[in-house]
């Protein structure tokens, strides 16, 4: 999965609507604009870009989802990686925002 999949499937499985979600060139926007009340979803302006690598956007799904990272080593292929759980399923990656990302997408199904 890409970097934009990846966020397009994030934004997806915390809850935006499919509607309001858009690959456009080579980022994903949520579109927040709450049609029934005329004003913006979370106080965020309407069409923003959604990016899983943004600390400000992972690291609150962290903490909504309690899935913090952990830093692992493996013996057996003799590098550090990084590690997130939630639902029992556990995703490692080489990055911290990508492991939240691949548990949080995954453990929510």
């Amino acid at each position: 999965m890409t970097d934009i999949e990846t966020s397009k499937a994030l934004a997806l499985t915390i809850g935006h609507d499919p509607t309001d979600v858009a690959i456009i060139g080579d980022v994903c926007i949520v579109d927040t604009y709450d049609r029934s009340r005329q004003k913006t979803k979370y106080g965020w302006v309407r069409g923003r870009i959604f990016d899983y690598r943004d600390p400000a956007v992972i690291f609150l799904i962290a903490e909504r989802y309690n899935c913090f990272p952990s830093r692992e080593y493996s013996f057996i292929r003799i590098e550090l990686y990084w590690k997130a759980c939630k639902g029992g399923y556990v995703a490692t990656a080489d990055t911290a925002a990508e492991a939240i990302a691949l548990a949080v997408i995954r453990g929510a199904k």
